[in-house]
């Protein structure tokens, strides 16, 4: 069997996936007809990716574009029950929680935010509701750009999605709790949606959980996500991935724009997979503006994980920190690629990179890229980047006490990973994810 990251796919074309522009049957009538067919117009003349384009030389996407897909729109006869969550977010934690089946609502699944200035449900239902459609016209596409093939062909399909808005001056302490369930056969594709605005001095907390379960061995699924943070707005967002089931082929692009005063705290885990790109952009569009986006991914077996961050840095004294960790085992391949690009005007910006990786198999790869872009001249930017085994002389530190070698390196990693999951702010999820990892490096639950 070839490696899951060998590059041995020829260049990419749309003619390859003829039968996803025309296998998928829309309305149109529907709210989303016109900013479908822009996509539609637009999407033949964009070129895919491919191994000699430097994104993504190191991604065997190949292996996702190459397959021939049928669209998949909710049930598709797997996935008839509600999946369950108790183990990790009950309704006393949360505002709300709301269920999305292959990029459809279930509203018979969801629990829904009745508080009155948030609104949290189905994308197509907040288009057509004359309260929040002006507000969904004007935000959906206008942080992700079209031009890039994956959310020209999220859009394409655009049917339904998740929908969260927080009014001005609202303030949601519980978290709402967006739940994406993605079961699908062999051979198919889905297109999940998110929309999310935190209007001026509001703030909201969401935690994203992906449901992977019985899904085909060549099932993709394709998101986009957009979060629009006003001025002063504040936004606390932590997605997983691998918590509950693992994705066979997962991309995601989720961009974030954020205007003057405005906090953006993002944590992103990624804790199995087989094929899996995380893709975090965040644009620092008026002063003042502050994003941190931290990031936790465990891989294993022969799966391959990509974790593009790029930070856009447009107006001057803004804030950014990005802390994205790895732990690599088994002969698995893993690639990070951190960019900070700081415009002319952006002075006065302060940013710091890290990335650090433990690699605990002499078969497993990692590729670390950490970039600055600068063009303003009173800033502080910084990065660094580190991978490698445990610390040798730590190990043997750990030896002189009675602990084993083995024991050793398992302490140290959890120590490593453990630095990431306690910034978790919601109690229930935070501990979730420290039982997944106490499970994975093979000590009892906390």
């Amino acid at each position: 069997m070839s490696h899951i990251t060998d590059q041995n796919a020829s260049p990419v074309t749309v003619d390859r996936l003829p039968e996803l522009l025309s296998a998928y049957s829309l309305p149109e009538t529907d709210h989303f007809c016109q900013t479908r067919q822009r996509a539609r117009e637009l999407f033949p003349e964009i070129p895919l990716p491919h191994a000699k384009m430097e994104d993504w030389r190191h991604f065997n996407i190949g292996a996702v574009l190459n397959g021939r897909y049928s669209p998949v729109f909710g049930s598709c006869g797997g996935q008839s029950d509600r999946p369950t969550t108790e183990n990790l977010l009950s309704a006393e934690d949360t505002a709300a929680e709301l269920f999305f089946l292959n990029g459809a609502y279930r509203p018979d699944w969801s629990r829904e935010r009745t508080v009155q200035g948030v609104y949290a449900g189905s994308l197509a239902r907040a288009a057509a509701d004359p309260a929040t459609s002006g507000s969904v016209r004007e935000l959906l596409g206008s942080v992700l750009d079209l031009r890039d093939p994956f959310v020209c062909l999220n859009t394409v399909f655009l049917a339904d999605g998740a929908f969260v808005q927080a009014g001005r001056g609202v303030a949601c302490a519980e978290p709402v709790h967006l739940v994406f369930v993605h079961t699908h056969p062999e051979g198919t594709v889905t297109f999940p949606r998110l929309l999310v605005h935190v209007g001026e001095q509001a703030s909201l907390r969401l935690v994203i959980t992906h449901v992977f379960a019985d899904n085909g061995e060549s099932a993709w699924d394709n998101m986009a996500g957009e979060l629009i943070l006003e001025q002063g707005a504040r936004l606390e967002l932590e997605e997983t991935a691998g918590l509950l089931g693992a994705p066979r082929r997962f991309l995601s692009l989720m961009g974030a724009r954020l205007n003057r005063d405005s906090s953006l705290n993002w944590r992103v885990f990624t804790l199995d997979g087989e094929l899996v790109r995380r893709d975090c952009r965040a644009l620092l569009d008026a002063p003042g503006a502050e994003a941190r986006v931290e990031g936790l991914f465990i891989n294993s077996g022969k799966n391959m994980m990509d974790h593009p961050v790029r930070i856009h840095h447009r107006a001057p004294h803004g804030i950014s920190r990005i802390t994205f960790k790895g732990v690599a085992l088994d002969e698995s391949r893993s690639v990070y690629t951190g960019k900070v690009l700081v415009e002319r005007d952006a002075q006065k910006t302060d940013s710091i990179q890290v990335n650090h990786n433990l690699v605990l198999s002499p078969e497993a790869r990692v590729e670390t890229r950490p970039q600055l872009e600068i063009y303003a001249d009173d800033v502080r930017c910084t990065h660094g980047a580190t991978a490698g085994p445990p610390p040798p002389e730590i190990v043997y530190y750990f030896q002189t006490r009675g602990i084993g070698r083995q024991q050793a390196r398992l302490m140290l990693t959890r120590g490593f990973v453990e630095e990431i999951a306690d910034e978790i702010t919601v109690p229930a999820l935070r501990m979730a994810v420290l039982r997944a990892l106490s499970k994975r490096f093979g000590e009892e639950e906390p």
